[in-house]
């Protein structure tokens, strides 16, 4: 059997988990822990240090054998393969975004992707006829995912904001900010209108 390209002789001394009927590719060449997970079908579970297994060693006979193999399955603590989770646009608010990136950091994650677009019209990155958001409400749910990891202690927690902006053909709302050299003056130095006072 071959593993990451190399004999699985040639693999550490340790078990290594092998998932029935799982293939993410993307997944394996991301992230280095990945790489031990093998596809393979149903009967083949688990592969233990010498390579035998329970079956193996109760075909022969050696009851010792078997009986260290199932323990060495049974004490099997897998390393955990880091989560990456895309959360879209926040799925509604920045009180939305909190609670949606506390649940999932408390589920394992280490990343959180959030994108621009607004929640309601959302579309796939292909499509056009994007909708974001103004800038101060992106970073307030980026804010959002930042203080959801440091509530739950995890002080290396990642956060990837994505744009949709050159894609986009609308904003929810013009942005109020009129400040050179912030980026709702670029939306704004193009608009010819009168103050409503």
């Amino acid at each position: 059997m071959r593993v990451g390209g190399h004999l699985a002789r040639e693999q550490p001394a340790q078990p290594v988990a092998v998932l029935a009927g799982v293939g993410i590719p993307e997944t394996a060449s991301r992230c280095p822990q990945a790489r031990q997970v093998i596809r393979a079908g149903p009967t083949r579970a688990w592969r233990t240090r010498d390579r035998r297994g329970p079956r193996a060693a109760r075909a022969v006979g050696d009851a010792a054998a078997e009986k260290a193999a199932i323990a060495a399955i049974d004490g099997f603590e897998s390393h955990v393969v880091p989560i990456i989770a895309d959360i879209d646009a926040g799925f509604g608010n920045e009180h939305a975004t909190y609670l949606l990136a506390k649940d999932l950091i408390k589920a394992g994650a280490c990343c959180l992707q959030i994108e621009n677009q607004v929640s309601y019209a959302k579309q796939c990155g292909h499509q056009d006829g994007k909708v974001t958001v103004p800038r101060e409400d992106f970073i307030e749910k980026l804010r959002a995912c930042r203080l959801a990891f440091e509530e739950l202690g995890v002080d290396d927690g990642v956060v990837v904001a994505r744009t949709d902006s050159l894609g986009a053909g609308l904003t929810q709302n013009v942005p109020v900010s009129q400040q050179p050299g912030d980026l709702a003056w670029d939306y704004l130095k193009w608009l010819k209108v009168e103050p409503i006072i």
